[in-house]
């Protein structure tokens, strides 16, 4: 099953503000597509906040001619088709697309999520964070951070990386022992990606 890596840039605090999308697909842990694109907002969230573009540097007028998230959309699901999602601290993401999709009046995709920052603490407990820059570092891997396509692409490594140091080729063969919950969207609503309670003895 390939894995889409998604990662959301916005103008403002408000999940509904996306300015910027990037998209990384893997299969068989092996990067296979990526795309990037920067996002017009909504013209009731496209309102810039200066800490924001201190973050990743986009500003209004970049965005002026590029596409409403409504348009990416097209573009965007059919890729969706027979994989899972994946973001890193997925509650942000996740909660970008789902806003966004309210926003727009489009019903959820079907499609199981996984957040690389869950992941990653059990993987690697003994990290100093798990920030997606402190992991990156941890392999190697060098790139732009606070860049959709390169936060995207950098989540996709996070993800190879786990479920080689696992054993495991998929999300879904994730080890019994390992306590975490993948989320799901579903037209009707979503649920969180979270970990398992540990089980009382």
């Amino acid at each position: 099953m390939k894995a889409i890596c998604i990662d959301f840039e916005t103008a403002n605090h408000s999940p509904r503000s996306a300015c910027a999308l990037g998209v990384t697909e893997l299969q068989d842990g092996q990067v296979t597509n990526t795309w990037y694109t920067l996002v017009r907002p909504h013209t009731e969230y496209g309102v810039f906040n200066p800490f924001n573009i201190r973050i990743h540097g986009i500003r209004p007028r970049d965005v002026d001619k590029a596409p409403p998230f409504d348009v990416l959309w097209e573009t965007l699901l059919p890729q969706l088709a027979d994989g899972f999602l994946v973001a890193h601290n997925a509650a942000f993401d996740i909660g970008v697309l789902t806003q966004t999709l309210d926003l727009y009046g489009i019903p959820y995709p079907e499609i199981p999520y996984l957040c690389t920052c869950k992941l990653a603490r059990r993987v690697w407990p003994d990290l100093p964070n798990h920030k997606l820059n402190t992991l990156a570092a941890h392999l190697g891997h060098r790139f732009v951070h606070h860049h959709a396509g390169e936060d995207a692409t950098a989540c996709g490594k996070v993800l190879s990386a786990c479920l080689t140091d696992l054993g495991v080729p998929s999300w879904d063969n994730l080890p019994e022992g390992t306590p975490l919950h993948p989320g799901r969207l579903w037209p009707g609503g979503h649920e969180p990606c979270r970990v398992r309670p540990k089980q009382r003895r």
